[in-house]
């Protein structure tokens, strides 16, 4: 499959991430369909192994993204592990629980909610009526409030 490159702007949404202890700032970037095309992450010390990985990680987990590969399927391939949570473990219930093995399984986890829980509805643009210019004021108020649906409202908009 051919890489689908994402537009030079884009919508995107930073969300926190914890995982092993430490708090990650994950930034996806969306095509204006409202599927996650990348991933970015900072959080560990800067310039130490695990920034690099992660740098190195979320580059290939966006080119996969941007050749079609399914979040879901990216989150199902990567290892599992136990979850620990309050000091016992999940699993010790009748259901067992997996987490992802690694922060880059944990990434793959987050493109897949992204993905099933704010895929966006059917856009649809507000018209100008008649002959008039539609007022910045009318377009602004008639705007989805998703990023990804108002940056594709505006690009359709200004075209």
């Amino acid at each position: 499959m051919t890489r689908e490159r994402l537009p030079d702007r884009r919508p995107n949404e930073t969300t926190n991430l914890l995982f092993g202890g430490l708090r990650f700032a994950v930034t996806i970037g969306f095509f204006f369909d409202g599927r996650p095309g990348e991933v970015f992450a900072s959080g560990a010390k800067s310039g130490c192994d695990l920034d690099y990985l992660l740098d190195d990680a979320c580059v290939a987990l966006s080119l996969l993204l941007q050749h079609g590969v399914e979040p879901a399927a990216l989150a199902r391939s990567m290892g599992r592990t136990e979850e620990i949570v309050v000091g016992r473990l999940k699993a010790e219930s009748d259901v067992p629980v997996t987490g992802p093995a690694s922060i880059i399984g944990a990434l793959a986890d987050r493109l897949t909610e992204y993905a099933v829980s704010q895929r966006p509805a059917p856009l649809e643009i507000p018209e100008a009526g008649g002959q008039e210019e539609a007022s910045a004021t009318r377009v602004a108020e008639n705007l989805p409030s998703e990023p990804w649906q108002a940056a594709a409202a505006l690009s359709r908009i200004a075209s």
